[in-house]
């Protein structure tokens, strides 16, 4: 387990929960998958519930992805399910993630039945494809 990864998700966050872990994951793979851009010439877009716990997710993808609020080039569209775009123009390519349902269920239960951190640690050791599916447009 990547320790300072968590520390530092949770650092920025306040606490650390599942749904921030769960844009940490997603934005990790992002920035795999764009061949390492962060911060300037990405731009990501977060559909989810404005509100949290769910859009908390928010958080964990501007850590991973180094797009912030204040750049403004990450953006909220409130929605009742979670759907994240993540995108650059050099080269051209678009990343649509989508969390794996049951999954998130059950890190949400396991935050009701136990604590946020838990059900964080639970899901950070899941595989990422029992944690969300991804396509490359």
């Amino acid at each position: 387990m990547e320790q300072s990864v968590l520390d530092r998700a949770r650092e920025f966050h306040g606490h650390l929960g599942p749904y921030a872990v769960l844009g940490w994951m997603i934005g990790r793979r992002a920035v795999e998958l764009l061949g390492g851009k962060r911060h300037f010439g990405i731009h990501t877009m977060v559909r989810c519930p404005d509100a949290p716990p769910p859009s908390c997710v928010v958080d964990g993808l501007q850590t991973s992805t180094g797009c912030t609020m204040g750049k403004r080039n990450i953006e909220l569209i409130p929605d009742t399910d979670i759907l994240v775009t993540v995108s650059c123009s050099e080269p051209p390519k678009q990343i649509v993630f989508q969390p794996v349902r049951e999954t998130i269920e059950q890190a949400s239960k396991i935050m009701r039945e136990e604590s946020d951190e838990v059900a964080a640690y639970w899901l950070w050791e899941q595989p990422e494809e029992r944690v969300f599916t991804y396509t490359v447009e």
